[in-house]
């Protein structure tokens, strides 16, 4: 009895379980009982261990001045590789308050597992003086 071993790859797609197979070769033998036998392929699933989701922190507590035009960042990043772009939009609730940049990312197959920078900043407020 000989044992081979098949060990899943970790693609970190979230692509749900996966099946593949072993292929087989004809067994090569000088014994004519053995030389050329045909051999069974085996079948595999690969259980999938990822999900997709996105990640924001901090979701809460984050501050912006008035005074000093302070900026305050969070990040997103992504639980698993996606198999194509993913775009998220990004605006302040009141632009009078703060405003955030850049107003959207893009996070790719290629960068996924990278941490993305948004800031959120104090909109400064002009006010003229006198006439109109």
């Amino acid at each position: 009895i000989r044992t081979v071993t098949v060990t899943g790859a970790n693609d970190v797609v979230a692509d749900g379980s996966q099946g593949y197979s072993i292929i087989t070769a004809n067994a090569v033998s000088t014994d004519p009982s053995y030389s050329n036998r045909p051999v069974n392929d085996v079948s595999v699933t690969n259980l999938d261990d990822d999900s997709a989701g996105v990640n924001v922190s901090p979701v809460s507590g984050l501050q912006t001045f008035e005074a000093n035009a302070t900026a305050a960042q969070f990040t997103i990043t992504l639980n698993s590789r996606p198999t194509q772009n993913v775009t998220i939009g990004l605006t302040s609730s009141n632009t009078l308050e703060g405003n955030v940049s850049p107003s959207s990312i893009i996070i790719t197959p290629a960068n996924w597992n990278s941490r993305c920078s948004i800031s959120a900043s104090t909109r400064a407020t002009r006010c003229r003086r006198g006439g109109r």
